[in-house]
C-alpha cells in the first residue's frame, strides 16, 4: 500500500501542480478584504519585514555586512525611524522618563 501511495504522489505532484496549488491559495487570498486596522498592522508588518530584508542582504553573500551593504541596512533603518518616530514623542517619553 505504502508503495501504491508513493508511486501516486510521485506521479501526481510536480512543480508545476505545487505552483498551481500555491496559484490557487494566492487567489482566495487575493479576494480577502482587511479592515483599517488590520490594515496598519500589515503596514507596520511590512515595514519590520523591509528592516530585515536589509540585515539578511547584508548577510547573505559573505556572512557579513560591508560597508555599503551597512549604508543601506543604516538607511532602511533611519527611514523607518523618521515614519514612526517624531521629536515631540522622544521629548513626551524622555518627560515621562524622568517625571
Amino acid at each position: 500500500m505504502k508503495t501504491l501511495i508513493k508511486w501516486f504522489v510521485k506521479h501526481y505532484v510536480s512543480k508545476d501542480t505545487l505552483k498551481a496549488a500555491i496559484h490557487a491559495a494566492n487567489e482566495s487570498l487575493a479576494k480577502v478584504e482587511v479592515d483599517e486596522a488590520k490594515t496598519k498592522v500589515l503596514s507596520v508588518a511590512n515595514d519590520v519585514s523591509d528592516v530585515v530584508g536589509a540585515y539578511l542582504t547584508g548577510y547573505a553573500d559573505n556572512g557579513r555586512i560591508d560597508p555599503d551593504e551597512l549604508e543601506q541596512v543604516n538607511a532602511t533603518c533611519d527611514s523607518i525611524v523618521d515614519k514612526y518616530v517624531s521629536d515631540k514623542a522622544v521629548e513626551t517619553f524622555i518627560d515621562k522618563i524622568f517625571a
